[in-house]
């Protein structure tokens, strides 16, 4: 889209480059520290792991789909006096 001063105006924001990229880890360094990095992008590796088997998985505790289960087709007890 032009405005109206003639430049080009864009609608959204791209993919980072490498001095944006680079900006970003030493902002991460600075704030986390050296030594905590291991254990934070481990951290992220186990959570996107997790996420991944978790997605993988079907659901355990939905049974076959959420459908409520089969009535019984057994017929009535005789001896409880109902026809």
């Amino acid at each position: 889209m032009f405005s109206s001063t003639g430049w080009y105006v864009p609608l959204a924001i791209g993919v980072p480059g490498t001095s944006e990229l680079i900006l970003i880890l030493v902002i991460v360094l600075v704030i986390f520290g050296g030594a905590n990095l291991p254990k934070l992008f481990g951290s992220v590796g186990k959570s996107i792991r997790e996420f991944k088997k978790a997605v993988k998985e079907p659901e355990d505790e939905g049974g076959t789909g959420g459908s409520p289960p089969a009535a019984s087709s057994k017929p009535d007890d005789p001896s409880s006096g109902r026809a």
